[in-house]
């Protein structure tokens, strides 16, 4: 068919954005988005707070 399975999407998700984040935040990003349903926005504006050295979109 044309969906993805969920291992698929996660190889997939996982090539997309390790390079990026690195492999621990793949994975707790990853953990978010898959229980965003559950989470408080709270919690959520706690997860996405940059680590410390990580420059946003556009800093230099």
């Amino acid at each position: 068919g044309n969906f993805l399975t969920n291992f698929e999407l996660r190889a997939k998700f996982r090539s997309l954005v390790t390079p990026c984040i690195g492999h621990a935040s793949e994975i707790a990003l990853c953990d978010l988005i898959m229980n965003f349903d559950n989470e408080t926005v709270d919690n959520l504006f706690h997860e996405t707070i940059p680590t410390p050295g990580m420059l946003m979109a556009g800093e230099d």
